[in-house]
C-alpha cells in the first residue's frame, strides 16, 4: 500500500452498525458541537469511479477525502478542502492549508496577517501515485478538453537566486497583478503569463484569455490569448486599460472583453465592446459605439456580462446612456448630500439605496452577431427586463416592463408586470398580457413563455411562433397552488416539473401528484401518478444536470409521506403511468442525488434524527445495495442523543423528542421550540452545531431535557392566538401523557417565533421562563418602518404575508393592537431572554428595546443580549458560541437548578464589555 505524503492517510471503510452507540448517557457541550464534524460538498468523477468530499467543523481543521467505488478504498488529507479531479481521471487537486492552532498562535504573537503561511496546492497523481505541492496559489481550474493541463496563479512571486531582471523588482499585488501558470501535467512543462489581473478559461476547447500589465519593458500590457494545445502566447491588443468583463463561447474558439482604456480619473468610464476569434491576430470592435440601432448616445454597461448563444451565433449584451456626471469642481463644503423622498417615487428612497447600484448600472439588451455583424436592439426604456433559456438558441425571447407598478410593490410586495414577446431575429416585440402576477420562463427551446399568476390561480403560456396564449390550469380541473395556504395574500404554485423533448407537453405539481398537459390548448391535463390517495408526494428528480427535458421513457421520483413523513425513490414509467418504488422507509433520502456524468452510478445520503447523512455509492438499478463510504456518524458514540417521534392531538401534529434515558412515567423540563411548521422534517439529522438563533435539539435532550416543536395553523387576523392555542393545546396533551415536569416549561423561539413567544407568556400562566429572539412586540411602531435589508416598507408583512393581519392599520386598528405583545407586557410574570442585535435588517432593533424598556419599567426579571455590528442573528462563530453559553445557563438556571452565572445576577457593566463574560 502506498503512502503518497505524511498528510495521506489511507482508510478502510468499515460500516458502521448505529444499534448500539447510545448506550452511554454522555450529554453534547458547547465545545462538541463546535468540533462536529460535517461533509460540506461532494462530488462524483465523470466516470464514477471516484466520489470526492470535503469535510469541515465549526472549529477546528478541515480534511478532504476520496474513495475509489472499484477498490473500496477511501484517502483523507488533513487540514485541506477543495479536492477536485481532472476529466480523465488520472490525478486530483486539493488545497492544503497551516494548522489553525499554529495560525492562531502566530496571530497572538502580532504576526499580520498578510504574513501569515499561505494556502498550498497540492497535485496527487493517481496512476504514479506521486504528489507534488506549489505554495500560495489563489485560484486554479481545468477544462475537460484538455484533462493534462492545470492553470493555477500565484499569490505571491517565486524570488529566483541571482533574478535581476526588471520583472523580478515588480512585486505582485492586486493593482500589477499575478503570476498565471499552465502545468502540463505529462511533461511536467510549465509556462507563465506575468503579472495577470483578470483571465478566463473556456470550459472547454483550447483557449485562456488574460490582460496581463506586463512584464517589463520588452513585454507591455495587453491581452494575451494562451494556446493548451500548442502552448503558443499570443497578444491580441496592447492595453494599459481595465478589463472590466471577459467571456468565452462554449467551445473557447470565441472571446468578447468589455475594455476601459482610459487610465485618466474620468467620472464616466469609456467601456467598449471587443471580439476575439481563433482565426483573428488581434482583437476587433464588436460594436462601434455610436450606432443608428441603439439608443442615442449610448455606450456598452461595463457591470454587465455578455452571455454567447451556445452555439455562438449570438452575443447578448448591455447597453445604456452613461450615468449622470459628478461636478468634480464642487469643493466638500461646496457639496449638498440630502436625500429627497416623494411620494411620487416608484420606489421609496430606502429601496432605491439597496438598489443604487442596480439603477447606475441598468443595461437595457441587445444582440450581436459576429458572424454577420449584425446587430438587433431587444429592450430599452419602454420594455426593460428580458427573460431567456439557457442556451439562447431559440428565435424568441421574453421581456416584461413594470415601472408603473413599482409604487404597488412597496406595500404589497407584489411584482406585477406587463408581459412582452420579443423576436431575436427582428427585435419585434408584441403584448402577451398586462398585470402579471407572477415570474415567467422560457422553455428550453425559448418557443414557449409560460407563468403562475397567483391572483388569478392558473397556470398561463404563450407560444411565441404561433403568439397563441393557453390556459393550462384552473381550480376546477385540480388544485396547483398550495393547499395549506394561511396566509392573506394568494397561494403560490406547486411548480412545473418539465417538458417532454418535442414541447407538446408539459408536467406540472399538485400537492401530491405530477400532471401532464398539452402545451398547445387549454385545460387538457390528465393525472400521471395516484399520490392524493395514499398522500404521497411525488416529486420528480432531475439527475442529469445537462438534460433539458425529462426522459420519454420514465423518470426518477422523490417520494414523500405525509402521514409518517418515509421518504424513498422511485421510477415512473412514462409510457404507462406507473410507479415502481425502489426504495422507501422512514429516513430522509437525499432530495437531489448527484449521477455520474458517464455511468449510472450515483452519490446520496440518507438520515433520520439519530442518523447522520453519510454518502452512500448505488447504482440506478439497484438502490437498495448501496454501499456506505463514510463514517461521521461514530461521532455519536458515547452520546446520550435522545429520540424523536411525531406527535398528534386534536387534529393537530408536531415533533417530539425525548432523553435518552426515558422511561414510561417520566417527567421532564421541557423546552417549546417552534417557528410555523415543522414536521415534514421528522427524520431528518440534527448535527450539533452552533445555532445562530434556536436550540440543538441532541444537545439539549442530552442533558436531559424534552423538546417539543408544534405545528401552527393560523388565522387571518390572529396570528398571535393562533400560535397560543396549539401550542398550549399541544403542551397539556403531553402533560396529560406524563412526558412534562408540569413546573418546568420553557418556550424559544426566533424572529417570527420570537413575537409568537413573546404573545404566548403575555397570556399563558404555563411556562416557566422563556428566550425570544428578534421579536416584533409592537405592530403599529413596526408598521411603519423599513426592512434595511431590502429597502422595503414593512407595510406588507403585516397585511400580505408572515403576519397575516390581512388589513391596514387604518383598516383595523384592533387587529394590530391584539396582536402587539407590548400592551400586555404587564401580564408577564416570567424571566425573559431577549436576543436582538443592533445592525438587524429584518426586525427593527427597536422592537426588542421596546421589549426591553417595558420589562424594565415593569420590575420584570429579563436580560437583553446584542451582539454589537451583528445582523439578524449573531453570524461570527465566536458570538453564535457565546449566545448557546448564554442561552443554555439561562435555561439551566430557571429548568434545572443551575447557579445563575454572574453575566444574569450581577451583569457586565459597559466598562468591562469584552473584558469579562460573566459566564463563571
Amino acid at each position: 500500500m502506498k503512502v503518497y505524503s505524511s498528510s495521506l492517510v489511507w482508510l478502510t471503510v468499515v460500516l458502521f452498525s448505529c444499534t448500539s452507540i447510545y448506550a452511554q448517557d454522555k450529554s453534547i457541550t458547547i465545545e462538541d458541537m463546535a468540533k462536529w464534524k460535517y461533509i460540506d460538498r461532494h462530488d462524483l468523477s465523470h466516470s464514477g469511479q471516484y466520489v470526492l468530499y470535503d469535510i469541515k467543523s465549526e472549529d477546528g481543521n478541515p480534511s478532504c477525502c476520496f474513495h475509489n467505488t472499484l477498490t473500496g478504498t477511501t484517502s483523507c488529507f488533513e487540514r485541506s478542502y477543495d479536492i477536485k479531479i481532472n476529466a480523465d481521471e488520472t490525478w486530483l487537486v486539493y488545497t492544503t492549508k497551516p494548522d489553525e492552532d499554529e495560525v492562531d498562535s502566530l496571530l497572538r504573537s502580532g504576526t499580520k496577517k498578510d504574513d501569515l503561511p499561505p494556502d498550498t496546492l497540492k497535485v496527487l497523481d493517481l496512476k504514479k501515485g506521486t504528489e507534488f505541492e506549489i505554495a500560495d496559489v489563489t485560484k486554479h481550474q481545468m477544462n475537460d478538453s484538455f484533462p493534462d493541463v492545470l492553470i493555477y496563479q500565484l499569490g505571491s512571486i517565486p524570488k529566483m537566486e541571482g533574478d535581476t531582471t526588471e520583472s523580478s523588482a515588480r512585486e505582485m499585488n492586486e493593482d500589477n497583478g499575478h503570476h498565471l501558470i499552465a502545468r502540463h501535467m505529462l511533461s511536467g512543462q510549465e509556462d507563465t503569463i506575468y503579472f495577470v489581473t483578470k483571465w478566463e478559461l473556456s470550459e472547454v476547447g483550447q483557449h485562456l484569455a488574460a490582460l496581463t500589465t506586463g512584464r517589463d519593458s520588452t513585454d507591455q500590457a495587453g491581452i494575451i490569448i494562451y494556446n493548451l494545445a500548442s502552448r503558443g502566447q499570443k497578444k491580441v491588443r496592447q492595453t494599459e486599460g481595465k478589463l472590466e468583463q471577459v467571456v468565452s463561447d462554449k467551445t473557447g474558439q470565441q472571446f468578447v472583453f468589455i475594455l476601459d482604456e482610459d487610465t485618466t480619473k474620468a467620472y464616466i468610464r469609456p467601456y467598449k465592446l471587443w471580439y476575439w476569434a481563433d482565426v483573428m491576430d488581434s482583437l476587433s470592435l464588436a460594436v462601434d459605439f455610436p450606432t443608428d440601432q441603439l439608443m442615442k448616445g449610448s455606450q456598452v454597461v461595463g457591470a454587465y456580462e455578455p452571455r454567447f448563444s451556445e452555439d455562438g451565433k449570438r452575443l447578448i449584451f448591455g447597453y445604456n446612456l452613461p450615468p449622470a456626471r459628478q461636478d468634480t469642481s464642487l469643493l466638500e463644503k461646496e457639496m449638498v448630500d440630502v436625500e429627497i423622498w416623494s411620494t411620487d417615487d416608484p420606489l421609496i428612497y430606502p429601496m432605491q439605496n439597496e438598489r443604487v447600484d442596480e439603477l447606475r448600472d441598468k443595461a437595457f439588451h441587445a444582440i450581436w452577431e459576429p458572424r454577420v455583424d449584425r446587430i438587433v436592439k431587444l429592450t430599452d426604456t419602454l420594455v426593460d427586463h428580458l427573460i431567456l433559456n439557457k442556451k439562447i438558441n431559440g428565435a424568441y425571447a421574453g421581456a416584461y416592463h413594470n415601472e408603473i407598478y413599482l409604487h404597488n410593490i412597496v406595500f404589497t410586495g407584489h411584482d406585477y408586470k406587463d408581459l412582452y414577446g420579443v423576436d431575436l431575429n427582428t427585435g419585434e416585440r408584441w403584448l402577451i398580457e398586462k398585470e402579471v402576477h407572477g415570474y415567467p420562463r422560457l422553455s428550453p427551446s425559448g418557443e414557449l413563455l409560460y407563468w403562475h399568476n397567483p391572483s388569478k390561480g392558473h397556470w398561463r403560456a404563450h407560444n411565441l411562433r404561433t403568439r397563441k396564449s393557453y390556459t393550462w390550469t384552473n381550480q376546477d380541473i385540480g388544485k396547483f397552488e398550495d393547499e395549506e395556504h394561511d396566509h392573506p395574500r394568494p397561494p403560490y404554485a406547486y411548480g412545473v416539473a418539465g417538458f417532454s423533448p418535442d414541447e407538446k407537453h408539459v408536467y406540472i405539481y399538485d400537492r401530491y401528484d405530477v400532471w401532464e398537459f398539452d402545451t398547445r390548448a387549454d385545460l387538457s391535463g390528465s393525472k400521471m401518478t395516484n399520490g392524493r390517495a395514499s398522500e404521497l408526494r411525488v416529486r420528480i428528480v432531475n439527475m442529469d444536470q445537462e438534460a433539458d427535458y425529462l426522459n420519454p421513457n420514465g423518470q426518477w421520483l422523490f417520494l414523500f409521506s405525509e402521514r409518517d413523513k418515509s421518504t424513498g425513490y422511485g421510477w415512473l414509467d412514462m409510457e404507462i403511468q406507473k410507479i415502481t418504488e425502489q426504495v422507501t422507509e422512514p429516513m430522509f433520502y437525499d432530495f437531489r442525488p448527484t449521477l455520474s456524468r458517464d455511468s449510472s452510478t450515483v452519490v446520496y445520503t440518507k438520515e433520520d434524527y439519530r442518523t447522520f447523512p453519510d454518502l452512500l455509492v448505488a447504482d440506478l438499478d439497484n438502490w437498495k445495495n448501496a454501499q456506505q463510504i463514510t463514517d461521521l456518524q461514530s461521532q455519536a458514540n458515547g452520546f446520550a442523543w435522545g429520540t424523536i417521534e411525531h406527535v398528534e392531538w386534536d387534529g393537530n401534529e408536531g415533533m417530539l423528542v425525548l432523553p435518552e434515558d426515558h422511561q414510561e412515567g417520566d417527567e421532564h423540563p421541557l423546552i417549546v421550540n417552534f417557528y410555523e411548521k415543522s414536521s415534514d422534517g421528522l427524520h431528518r439529522y440534527r448535527r450539533p452545531y452552533l445555532h445562530r438563533s434556536t436550540i440543538n435539539y441532541p444537545h439539549y435532550a442530552s442533558r436531559g431535557y424534552a423538546i417539543f416543536n408544534p405545528d401552527i395553523v393560523y388565522q387571518i387576523g390572529d396570528p398571535g392566538k393562533s400560535a397560543l392555542e396549539i401550542v398550549e393545546s399541544g403542551v397539556r396533551h403531553l402533560i396529560e401523557k406524563g412526558i412534562v415536569d408540569e413546573a418546568k416549561i420553557a418556550l424559544q423561539g426566533h424572529s417570527w417565533g420570537g413575537y409568537q413567544v413573546a404573545h404566548i407568556i403575555t397570556k399563558s400562566d404555563l411556562f416557566t421562563c422563556a428566550e425570544s429572539g428578534a421579536p416584533v412586540v409592537n405592530m403599529t411602531s413596526a408598521y411603519g418602518g423599513i426592512r434595511w435589508g431590502s429597502g422595503m416598507s414593512r407595510m406588507f408583512q403585516y397585511e400580505q404575508t408572515q403576519s397575516r393581519l390581512g388589513r391596514t392599520l387604518w383598516e383595523d386598528r384592533e387587529v394590530y393592537l391584539r396582536n402587539s405583545p407590548l400592551f400586555d407586557v404587564d401580564k408577564i410574570d416570567i424571566p425573559v431572554l431577549i436576543l436582538h442585535n443592533d445592525e438587524d435588517q429584518a426586525v427593527p432593533w427597536y422592537q426588542g428595546i421596546e421589549f426591553y424598556m417595558a420589562l424594565r419599567r415593569l420590575g420584570k426579571k429579563a436580560w437583553m443580549l446584542n451582539y454589537r455590528d451583528e445582523p439578524h442573528w449573531p453570524v461570527k462563530f465566536q458570538n453564535r458560541k457565546d449566545f448557546q453559553t448564554r442561552m443554555m445557563q439561562f435555561f439551566d438556571h430557571y429548568m434545572l437548578g443551575e447557579s445563575m452565572p454572574l453575566w444574569m445576577s450581577e451583569g457586565i457593566p459597559a466598562h468591562l464589555r469584552g473584558i469579562e463574560s460573566g459566564l463563571d
